[in-house]
């Protein structure tokens, strides 16, 4: 099985645990591995939270890729202690991924890790320490191209489209395309439906009037943005995303405006009734519905905030430190 992300591991695991005598794991570099439940909670729920976000607005990046992966070893351990090879000390250098059984079918031996493949003759795989393995079959999970048959020739060469990146004002407009928007088309690392909820609201505020399109030039300073990070990681967090159409479509909860509800506005997870407390299509039950959905899984059962939330919370400035009166 070829890749690292999460479609190579959970089908590596699924081969492993479904009774395949040999399994081979392969990848040109190891993530950390997070598990998909952490103590009975979701993992999204855990880690893609509003308070992940904003820490990543005020802390430096050396000092935020220490605290992840501070956050992700205490989770869910490194990988070379389940006999996988050692990731890069820096978090955001090896990435992240996600798979329930994948480690621990590692260490239990049903799954053998290799670094990248250097050859194959026949049915023989070479790799590039020297190993060689017959293999009955070989998978990629390496990967996908972003496929937009229905564009005419103009509109793909306006937005850059080279199967891989689109150069967008924030994912979503481009200056020369009037009346045109486009939804979901990034790699989201994440849950998908409550950003793309998020990303409809805006698309929709815009094009019914209700908020005005971001100004031609801001939205130039977006596309020059998009061809910057080119370069960069080719991936979207969820709750950075979430965030930013979130605040563009005037949704983003004031946190010291909700000083009941802070924690688990902060440390539960961002679901799509926590951005229905302000602004268009406020939902006057979302209070009591975000805590439903804050206390799902045994998370978040109360507003006693543990010594580390606090700690956070006050990281990640005034506006989230405010107490009720």
């Amino acid at each position: 099985m070829a890749g690292c992300s999460i479609s190579a591991l959970e089908i590596a695991s699924d081969l492993a645990l479904g009774g395949a005598g040999n399994v081979v794991s392969t990848n040109h570099r190891q993530r950390y591995i997070l598990p998909k439940l952490i103590a009975g909670v979701p993992t999204d729920h855990v880690m893609f939270t509003r308070a992940a976000a904003l820490l990543g607005e005020v802390l430096p990046p050396e000092e935020l890729a220490a605290g992840m992966k501070s956050t992700v070893v205490k989770a869910a351990g490194r990988p070379d202690q389940f006999g996988a090879p050692a990731a890069a000390e820096n978090i955001f250098a090896a990435g992240i991924s996600q798979s329930q059984h994948f480690l621990a079918a590692v260490a239990e031996g049903r799954i053998a890790v290799r670094p990248w493949i250097e050859r194959i003759e026949g049915r023989t795989v070479r790799f590039s320490d020297g190993y060689t393995f017959e293999a009955d079959g070989l998978l990629f999970g390496t990967g996908f191209r972003l496929s937009l048959p229905w564009l005419s020739k103009e509109i793909a060469e306006t937005i850059g489209h080279d199967g891989s990146h689109l150069d967008l004002h924030d994912h979503t407009f481009h200056p020369d395309l009037p009346g045109l928007a486009f939804l979901g088309l990034y790699d989201l690392i994440g849950p998908y439906f409550p950003v793309l909820e998020l990303q409809a609201r805006w698309i929709a505020y815009c094009l019914a009037g209700q908020l005005p399109l971001p100004s031609p030039e801001t939205m130039r300073a977006g596309v020059e943005k998009a061809r910057a990070m080119r370069s960069g990681p080719p991936s979207l967090a969820m709750h950075v995303a979430a965030l930013m159409f979130a605040r563009n479509a005037g949704v983003e909860p004031d946190l010291a405006a909700w000083p009941e509800l802070q924690r688990p506005l902060l440390f539960g997870p961002l679901s799509p009734v926590s951005f229905r407390l302000d602004g268009p299509d406020a939902d006057l039950n979302a209070p009591v519905k975000m805590r439903m959905a804050a206390a799902a899984f045994g998370a978040i059962q109360d507003d006693c905030f543990t010594p580390e939330e606090e700690s956070l919370r006050r990281l990640v400035g005034p506006r989230a430190t405010r107490t009720a009166a």
